[in-house]
This record gives structure tokens, sequence and C-alpha cells, in this order.
């Protein structure tokens, strides 16, 4: 047993300083990881990107190059400033299904009201609302946002959710350049709408059944929306006050359908002639300002993923 112990020390010892000695020897034979691997920061640290020039997607085809330098095959798609972190690191994605959201952003020029329903005013796409709830009133689902107007907290007001993109998140946390690239695109948004609407317009009123036509179609939606107030107010009365209400939205209902038809009627006459002339008249896709609201878009889409619909 002494002898077997003895035999172990000595073992031991002498592999010790093998060890010690021959290891350094092996060094150059190992793969230094900091010469020809760059990580995922160094990569990162790549020119910055030019809207102008480069309009592909990210690609991480990552190879061997110096330290410090990125590879000619990654493209980045960054804001003009280096240091903007991506909204979606920050949280900030576009609100769907049932997320409640937290903020948005007005993307068509939009009527904003008060809680009674009155119209208050227009709003400008670009402006940055805080989401508090949904809301019924008399122009239906609404969205009851407090704006962020030139630097001052406005409302809460009700606004129709189709003219306005909401996200998650906290927008205090996107840079000065990001809000102020997404400014510009909502802002080049409502232009180019602008735009569109006036030739349309200037399609429609060529159309000899446009006077009938748009007289036939305030009528009919004012209508609607007078019922939508009594059926609010009948919602909230009692008694012999609910009983007249009743009556009075069943008499409406009647005079409803008596418009509907008339607006159908020459709703039909107004398409038949767009269509019979649809060769003659402008085409709002092909006018060279919504051509250039579109370009500047897509430029200032690539400075904020993920803000930009």
């Amino acid at each position: 047993m002494k002898v077997f112990r003895i035999i172990f020390c000595v073992v031991a010892v002498v592999g010790t300083i093998a060890v010690y000695f021959i290891a350094p020897l092996a060094r150059p034979l190992m793969k230094d990881s900091s010469k020809g691997e760059e990580s995922f920061a160094q990569v990162m640290k790549g020119p910055r990107f030019d809207p102008d020039k480069d309009v592909s997607p990210v690609k991480m085809q990552v190879k061997k190059s110096p330290v410090g330098t990125a590879p000619k095959s990654v493209k980045l798609l960054v804001s003009n400033d280096d240091d903007d972190d991506p909204p979606a690191l920050m949280g900030i994605f576009r609100a769907s299904g049932r997320e409640k959201p937290t903020w948005g952003v007005i993307r068509d020029r939009t009527n904003f009201y008060g809680e009674d329903g009155k119209r208050l005013g227009e709003l400008p796409p670009g402006v940055i609302v805080i989401y508090n709830k949904m809301r019924v009133s008399s122009k239906g689902r609404m969205a009851f946002c407090t704006l962020q107007y030139k630097g001052k907290e406005i409302g809460p007001y009700l606004m129709q959710p189709k003219d306005l993109c909401f996200f998650t998140g906290d927008y205090t946390r996107l840079s000065d350049n990001q809000r102020s690239n997404m400014d510009a695109y909502y802002k080049a948004r409502g232009a180019m709408e602008d735009r569109k609407e006036d030739v349309m317009h200037e399609m429609a009123i060529r159309n000899p059944h446009y006077t009938l036509y748009k007289a036939a179609y305030d009528e009919y939606m004012a209508h609607i929306d007078e019922s939508r107030a009594f059926v609010i107010k009948r919602d909230k009365a009692e008694g012999l006050v609910r009983s007249r209400l009743d009556d009075k939205l069943r008499r409406m209902k009647n005079e409803e359908t008596a418009l509907q038809k008339k607006y159908n009627e020459i709703h039909t006459k107004y398409k038949r002639w767009k269509m019979e002339n649809a060769d003659s008249l402008p085409d709002a896709t092909k006018d060279a300002k919504v051509k250039e609201y579109r370009a500047e878009m897509r430029r200032l889409a690539k400075l904020i993923p993920g803000l930009a619909y």
C-alpha cells in the first residue's frame, strides 16, 4: 500500500510539471478567436447606411476580416443617428389583435370631437396621441386619446380609430431624430393623401351626375348621424321619454330606407359614367406629385423601422 501511494505521488508531480512546461508550446496551434472572428457588436460598427444608395434588407453574412471593420456583405438599415436603438428593442411594436396600445400617431387627417360628440376641429398627420380607451359615441366606436401637440398635453378627445396607428411601449424612449423622421413620414403621407383627393375631386367634377350624387350622399350620411345620436339618447332614457324616442327612431328608419334608395340610384348612374369614361379621367396613382411623396415616404420608412404604416 505504501508503494502504491509513493508511485501515485510521483506520477502526479511529474504530470503537473509536464503540463506547466509543454502547454505554452501548443498555444500557436490553437485558433485565436480575437483575430479571425468578429463579434456582433463589431459587425454593427459598420459604415452609416445611405438610403439613397442601399435599399437591400439586413444581411448578417459575417466573414473573416480585420478586427474593428465590418464585412462588406453586412448591410444595415439604421437611422441617421448611429446611437439610436431600433424601436423593437425598446418594446415598441404596432398594436394588433387584443393588444392594448399605449400611444399612437395620426396617420390620416382627422376630425376630433368632445366627449359630447361635438366636432371641435381637424388634426394633421404626425401628431402623437396617448391612448386612454375606446368609447361609443354618436359617431360610433371612437378612440379616446390625449394629444401631444406642440409640446403640450391637450384633451382627451374622441377620434376615428381608422385615422390613427397605435403602438405599444413608451414613445418617449424614441430619440429626437426618430421622432422627427416619424413626423416627416406621416406629414409626407398626409400630403400624398391630400394630393390624391385633389386628383379624385378633379375626376369627380367631370362626372355629370356628381352634384346630385354628392347631395344624396350628404343627406343620407347626415340622417345616419342623427339616428345614431337618437339611439344614444334612447338608451339613456326611461319611461315615457324612451317610448317617444323609440317611435321617433322607427319613423327615422323608414326615412332612411327612402334616402338609401335615392342614394343608390344616383350612385349607380355616377359609377356607370365613370367606368365608361375611365380612359379620359386623371389617375391619382400616376400623378407626378403623388409619386414624389411616395418616394419620400419610402426613404423615411427605412429610418424608422416598425413605425411607418
